[in-house]
C-alpha cells in the first residue's frame, strides 16, 4: 500500500477518517508523555535516580516532534505559511531548548 502526499497530508492534518484521528491520539500521547516526563525530571530525588532515562526519553520525543514538525512543513501547501504561523511557532519551540542543550549549558530545561 502506497501513501501519497496528499494522503499523508490528509492525515496530518484532518481528523476526520481513522487514520488521521489515530495520529492525532498518537501525538496527543507523545505530548502527555513528554510533559510528564519533564515533569518527573524536576524532582531531585526522581532525578537523581533516573535522570539517564529521562534524558533518553526527552531526546526520543524531541525527535519524534522533529520529525513531525517537518512533516508538517513539508506537507504544507507553503510551507513558509506554516511555519510562520501560530502551531508552527509552539511546535518549533517545543523542540527547540533541547537542540539548544548542545550549545548552551541547561537549555533543556526552558521545556518547563
Amino acid at each position: 500500500m502506497k501513501i501519497t502526499k496528499k494522503r499523508l497530508a490528509h492525515i496530518v492534518f484532518e481528523s476526520d477518517d481513522w487514520a488521521s484521528r489515530t495520529f492525532d491520539i498518537i501525538l496527543l500521547i507523545l505530548i502527555f508523555g513528554s510533559i510528564f516526563i519533564v515533569i518527573l525530571d524536576s524532582v531531585a530525588s526522581l532525578r537523581a535516580e533516573y535522570g539517564q532515562l529521562f534524558l533518553t526519553l526527552e531526546w526520543i520525543s524531541t525527535i519524534l516532534f522533529t520529525i513531525e514538525y517537518g512533516l508538517r512543513i513539508w506537507l504544507s501547501r507553503e510551507s513558509k505559511g506554516y511555519i510562520f504561523s501560530f502551531f508552527g511557532i509552539v511546535d518549533l519551540l517545543a523542540i527547540l531548548p533541547m537542540y539548544l542543550s548542545f550549545f548552551i549549558l541547561n537549555s533543556q530545561l526552558l521545556s518547563v
